[in-house]
């Protein structure tokens, strides 16, 4: 990540050069000086002043190196104990680049206390009776500002929308546009979204008895995409796509750099921080260079990223890309791709393989044959024409809460309309498949389920976390 003028000498900064360029600022420094010394990118300054204070309330509580909450005496040594442990397992899960929300650390914080009272309970300890916990938003809040929370990275799209900082952050945005020189062409954003690309309402499909097969019940292949675009509207970049499987079977004998997306594989299908490296330099970098050249543009862009875990401004992505974090959960509020970007694909992708249900079925093909011979090949083919099938002036739309004053008059049919129109459309190549019975909200069902899944996988992890943890926790006479 650079500007031009200078290049990072580190991949990550440390709390004391944190909080050099804080005292530096309070004792008048200008920030385009700050720039030069340090040789950091001015969005990375800008996040770290943005920051001083929890930086600062950071820097207090790590005493001998060791992280510690600060927690009121009169509570009850279960839930010191408890939050200490948490703190543990959310380090570790950030070291692992695993998302987290605030439902997860509330569930693995109730998953916590009722281990740990159980056990006090077995010792002896009979005041733990009359405690009671609920993990709620409350106690999360106040734990976040006890602890050191501030510092870890959360999952901007599960955690409550700030509305503050989405109302004020626009405003700095365009500043750095401006101070930048980047030309609407060269600010990007880029958004995840998981998929489970052989997804059908739960009434279509049947078998050859006439039993009911669930959509969910025959579509558990579930893969993740990174979705992303310039300010302009011009642009949409090769996705990236991450499967859990390197070779699978389909593509057997497919070079995968002919692929529509950029192929990638883990076993959790999870965009982590070496992967998403990897693409920005692998790809985003390059086709920087060449978009710029090809506009006689300078070799520059401006990344604008959520704060999810894999993501952060404090590594040197590449010479010509600058990166710049969203403030904590504004994602829902502002990310473009989250401004229906990514539900109209996911409803144009739903469309095109109803689409070809249909025309195999008038081919008098069985469509449990149909879904059985529907494979990943044919699945990017779809994604790759969902995707090219959204239009510019709906990209550049997508910014119009984030950066109002780069998007154009757009008259058009707003996002909703968009998606309501597919649905239709859907709900229409459903009765002329024979399924009179699909409606408009069962295609709901399947477009909103993509993300509903994945919290429930999450959840049922959770619970075997939990028990190694705990086992770790004894070993290591943590709780005692």
């Amino acid at each position: 990540m650079l500007t031009g003028k200078a290049k990072l000498k580190r991949k990550s900064i440390t709390m004391k050069e944190k909080l050099d360029i804080i005292m530096r600022m309070e004792r008048g420094d200008k920030q385009k000086d700050i720039t030069a010394a340090t040789g950091l990118a001015g969005s990375t300054i800008y996040t770290i002043l943005k920051n001083k204070e929890k930086i600062q309330q950071s820097a207090e509580n790590v005493i001998g190196g060791t992280k510690l909450t600060k927690v009121s005496r009169s509570r009850h040594a279960v839930l010191e104990r408890m939050e200490v442990l948490l703190l543990h397992w959310i380090e570790n899960q950030n070291e692992k680049n695993i998302p987290l929300s605030t439902m997860s650390i509330q569930h693995m914080a109730l998953l916590l206390f009722e281990g740990l009272k159980k056990k006090m309970l077995e010792e002896g300890d009979e005041t733990v009776k009359a405690v009671e916990f609920g993990a709620s938003k409350g106690w999360f809040d106040r734990f976040r500002r006890r602890g050191l929370l501030h510092t870890l990275k959360l999952s901007g799209q599960v955690t409550s929308a700030d509305g503050e900082s989405a109302a004020t952050f626009p405003k700095e945005l365009q500043n750095v546009i401006l101070e930048g020189s980047y030309d609407p062409r060269q600010v990007f954003n880029m958004d995840e979204t998981g998929l489970f690309w052989k997804r059908m309402p739960s009434r279509m499909l049947a078998s050859q008895e006439g039993r009911k097969v669930s959509g969910h019940e025959t579509s558990k292949d579930r893969l993740t995409l990174l979705l992303g675009g310039n300010l302009k509207g011009d642009v949409k970049l090769k996705p990236l796509l991450v499967y859990h499987a390197e070779n699978p079977r389909a593509l057997k004998g497919v070079i995968k750099s002919s692929l529509p997306v950029v192929w990638r594989s883990n076993r959790k299908t999870w965009v982590t921080q070496e992967v998403f490296i990897d693409y920005i330099r692998s790809y985003f970098s390059p086709f920087v260079e060449q978009y710029c050249k090809e506009n006689s543009l300078p070799n520059k862009a401006l990344l604008i990223i959520d704060d999810a875990p894999g993501h952060t401004a404090d590594v040197r992505y590449a010479d010509n890309v600058e990166v710049l974090l969203l403030p904590p959960n504004t994602t829902s509020l502002l990310q473009p791709m989250d401004q229906g970007v990514k539900a109209t694909f996911k409803a144009y992708y739903l469309q095109l393989l109803m689409k070809h249900l249909v025309n195999e079925a008038e081919k008098d093909s069985s469509l449990k044959d149909v879904w059985r011979q529907f494979d990943i090949k044919m699945a990017l083919c779809f994604m790759a024409e969902a995707w090219q099938g959204i239009k510019p002036e709906t990209m550049n739309a997508a910014w119009s809460k984030l950066c109002p004053h780069f998007v154009h008059g757009f008259k058009g049919f707003s996002q909703d309309d968009i998606q309501n129109q597919i649905r239709q459309r859907i709900v229409h190549l459903a009765g002329e498949a024979g399924f009179t019975e699909v409606d408009e909200a069962d295609v709901e069902n399947v477009l909103t389920s993509h993300t509903e899944e994945l919290l429930h996988t999450d959840m049922k992890a959770l619970r075997k976390v939990y028990t190694v943890l705990y086992i770790s926790c004894i070993v290591l006479k943590l709780i005692i």
